[in-house]
């Protein structure tokens, strides 16, 4: 009797993590898709903007170059420079969202295969500690940050980033473009900065190369091989 409750409690709690994993998987696609629709957005409206303006002001002036791609004024290429660390800041927050995605969903599988009883208490328990009490990353960063340029970040990135050179290039040699450089260099230096001060506490990586979800335990084994190195556990909330 007592093994019996003790299998139904653990049951309980599989289904409780499953049913909270099937939200937080969800809410996170959400926030991708939030976040990708709010830079195309933003892209899409500045450029529209910016173009608007140049080709009247073109119309307006030299008529021999209607026809050509209008150079980019000092004001456009400083909102172009400003708009940038936003983007990767959208992409950040994409990153944030896939990565615990991903963390979810290895919850979500390991207690649905404990429930219908294709894995043991144990797979679960530390699937739960690898992913949520340890918070690890189920992928590396460079894998996450690959998959979300797929996901559709990387046409934004070239999209800003040709038409910030193309403003630069317009610009050569000036006072405009010597603050839009500026702007870019603290801006998206922040940014990156930013990432990589959040690298210990959110993207260590405990997963054995092949299947990172099939591993777990073989990773909470061996914790030199899969960087599972003893954290604050305030800092892995």
């Amino acid at each position: 009797m007592p093994a019996q409750n003790s299998i139904t409690t653990k049951t309980h709690h599989a289904g409780l993590a499953y049913q909270d994993a099937g939200r937080e998987i969800t809410q996170n696609f959400s926030t991708m898709a939030s976040n990708m629709s709010l830079a195309t957005g933003m892209l899409a409206a500045i450029l529209t903007v910016i173009g608007a303006g140049e080709l009247f002001g073109v119309a307006k002036g030299d008529q021999s170059t209607i026809n050509a791609i209008p150079p980019l004024s000092t004001i456009s290429l400083l909102i172009l420079s400003m708009a940038l660390p936003l983007l990767v800041r959208f992409f950040m927050r994409s990153l944030l969202a896939y990565q615990n995605l991903l963390r979810y969903r290895a919850i979500h599988d390991a207690a649905w295969k404990f429930i219908n009883q294709n894995a043991s208490w144990s797979y679960f328990r530390d699937a739960y500690r690898l992913y949520i009490e340890e918070w690890r990353s189920p992928k590396p960063l460079i894998n996450l940050i690959a998959s979300n340029l797929r996901y559709g970040f990387l046409w934004l990135f070239v999209v800003m980033i040709g038409a910030i050179a193309w403003g630069f290039i317009s610009n050569w040699f000036t006072t405009g473009c010597i603050v839009a450089a500026t702007i870019l260099v603290v801006g998206v230096g922040w940014e990156i900065f930013s990432l990589f001060k959040g690298m210990r506490k959110y993207f260590t990586f405990a997963a054995l190369p092949g299947n990172p979800y099939d591993s777990i335990r073989v990773c909470l084994a061996n914790r030199d091989r899969c960087m599972l190195k003893p954290l604050n556990r305030k800092l892995n909330r």
